[in-house]
C-alpha cells in the first residue's frame, strides 16, 4: 500500500519535472536569468510522514534520493535513474552542503541550486550514487525550479519556484493542459511579476495585469517546448464552470470565459509571429501589446 502510494507520487513528480524542464530549456534564449539545468529532481525522505518506512520501501540508508529524471536531459544521458540514493556531490555529503532543516523545501532547493551553480561554474559535477559515480553536466535554462505539493488546490509561483498541487495536476486531462498551468506560473517568474506586485503593494490592478500577462505568455512558452497551446482555452472554460461563481470575476483573475477568449486572441498573434531558424518564437515582443 505504502509502496504504491509512493510510486504514484513519484509519477506525478516526474510529470511536473519533465514538463518544467522542457519549458525552461526551450525558452532559455529569451530569459534574462538563466541557469544550467540538469533534468534531475531530488527528494528528501525526511519530508515524509513516515521516513523510516519510505527508506525501507526504496532501500535507502539516508534522506536524499533521485525522485525523477527528465528523458533526454543531462541527468538521463548520464544514466541516473529514479530511486537512486544520493550519497555525495563532488565528494561532499548532501546534508552538509544544504545546511538546512531536514525535510524542508529550502533544503532541497539549496541542493538543486548548488548542483546548478557548480555545473555552470565547473562544467560538471560528480554525483556519488549508491549504484556508482555519475558525471553530470547541464544545459542553458530559465532559472526556475518546480515542485509538486500534496496540499492546496491550485498552483503558485514565487522566489524562483513553481509549485503545482496534485489536485490541480489531476484536473488536467493531458500533459498539454498541465503544460499551460506550469507555463502560466513559469511566466510569473521569468517576467519578474513578484517584484512588480511588491512594488505596487499588491494593488489589484497590477496583480490582474500580471495574471493576464502570464496567461498570454504561457502559450508562447508551451508552444516553444513542443506542447499544444490550443488546449488552454478549453481547460480555462472547464475549470471556470462553477455555476453562479462563473458569473463573477475572482479577486485577481478575469472570468474564465474572458481568460479563454484572451488566450485565443494570443494564440492567433503567436501563430502570425515569425519564427527563428530553430523554430522558436520570441515572446518578448508580445509584452509590448496589451490584451
Amino acid at each position: 500500500m505504502l509502496a504504491d502510494a509512493f510510486r504514484g507520487l513519484q509519477a506525478d513528480d516526474e510529470r511536473v519535472n519533465v514538463i518544467g524542464f522542457r519549458i525552461i530549456t526551450a525558452n532559455a534564449p529569451f530569459c534574462d536569468e538563466r541557469t544550467s539545468a540538469t533534468g534531475l529532481l531530488l527528494t528528501d525522505i525526511a519530508a515524509y510522514r513516515s521516513p523510516r518506512d519510505i527508506r525501507d520501501v526504496l532501500g535507502l540508508s539516508g534522506d536524499i534520493a533521485v525522485q525523477a529524471v527528465a528523458p533526454g536531459s543531462p541527468a538521463g544521458r548520464a544514466g541516473i535513474v529514479a530511486g537512486s540514493e544520493l550519497l555525495a556531490i563532488d565528494g561532499n555529503a548532501p546534508a552538509v552542503l544544504a545546511g538546512r532543516t531536514p525535510g524542508s523545501t529550502t533544503r532541497l532547493n539549496a541542493l538543486h541550486d548548488y548542483i546548478e551553480v557548480m555545473v555552470g561554474r565547473a562544467g560538471e559535477v560528480r554525483l556519488g550514487l549508491k549504484d556508482g559515480i555519475r558525471s553530470l553536466r547541464g544545459v542553458p535554462a530559465c532559472h526556475v525550479h518546480f515542485e509538486l505539493t500534496t496540499d492546496g488546490k491550485g498552483a503558485q509561483a514565487g522566489d524562483g519556484l513553481v509549485q503545482v498541487s496534485r489536485k490541480m495536476l489531476a484536473e488536467t486531462r493531458s500533459d498539454d493542459e498541465a503544460a499551460f498551468v506550469i507555463a502560466h506560473e513559469t511566466a510569473h517568474i521569468v517576467l519578474g511579476h513578484q517584484a512588480r506586485r511588491k512594488a505596487a503593494s499588491k494593488a489589484r490592478a497590477v496583480v490582474l495585469e500580471t495574471e493576464r500577462e502570464a496567461d498570454r505568455i504561457a502559450v508562447w512558452l508551451m508552444a516553444n517546448a513542443g506542447y499544444d497551446p490550443s488546449l488552454a482555452p478549453g481547460l480555462l472554460r472547464r475549470r471556470g464552470a462553477k455555476g453562479l461563481a462563473a458569473l463573477f470575476p475572482e479577486p485577481y483573475h478575469d472570468r474564465a470565459e474572458v481568460r479563454a477568449r484572451m488566450v485565443e486572441g494570443e494564440l492567433a498573434a503567436m501563430r502570425a509571429a515569425p519564427a527563428a531558424e530553430n523554430g522558436l518564437k520570441d515572446w518578448r515582443g508580445a509584452l509590448i501589446r496589451r490584451p
